[in-house]
């Protein structure tokens, strides 16, 4: 967008008002959906976290014996005491493996959500190129143009964040 002139800078934040007050809610299921995905992680981060403890006590034995655990925001830090440091890859790779095989595909859930959504922007941010190469159309098939972009970008993102809700609804329930 720095490559227009101001008149089409002028044009183009029009007519992005408009889209943006033609999705106004959507936005608000983002948001809703968005606050529903952060209660739903901090009421099962600590159950994946005691299911984990459990499934992997060895190896959460050694670590705890071995090292300072801290607990923040569902996510486990850990410094291991320098007398432990020579053994302790084999122990991390241990609780690694574990973990991976206990925590019912939610780090790979997560890993792939955080691709589906690289890979929206990614396509959002070429459809909106498109739309600003083609300056010299009516306003109107300009909007239309945004419009599909913006659109797509919101159903898109409002269908990821349902399936992880629901993925994380299914563990839930096993736990």
């Amino acid at each position: 967008m720095d490559n227009l002139s101001d008149e089409d800078k002028k044009r183009v934040h029009g007519i992005l008002k408009s889209v943006f007050d033609g999705v106004l809610d959507k936005v608000k299921v983002i948001e809703r959906l968005s606050e529903s995905l952060e209660n739903q992680m901090s009421i099962i981060n600590p159950k994946v976290i005691d299911h984990l403890k459990n499934k992997c006590s060895n190896e959460f034995a050694w670590l705890e014996k071995n090292g300072k655990m801290s607990e923040k925001n569902g996510e486990i830090g850990l410094e291991i005491i320098d007398e432990a440091k020579p053994e302790a890859e084999k122990f991390f790779q241990k609780w690694e493996a574990c973990t991976s095989s206990n925590d019912f595909g939610l780090k790979k859930h997560f890993l792939d959500i955080e691709d589906k959504t690289a890979k929206l922007q990614k396509d959002n941010e070429a459809c909106i190129n498109s739309c600003l190469k083609s300056m010299n159309v009516e306003d109107k098939i300009l909007f239309s143009c945004f419009s599909s972009c913006i659109n797509n970008f919101f159903d898109s993102s409002k269908v990821i964040m349902e399936s992880s809700l629901g993925h994380i609804r299914s563990i839930d329930s096993k736990l």
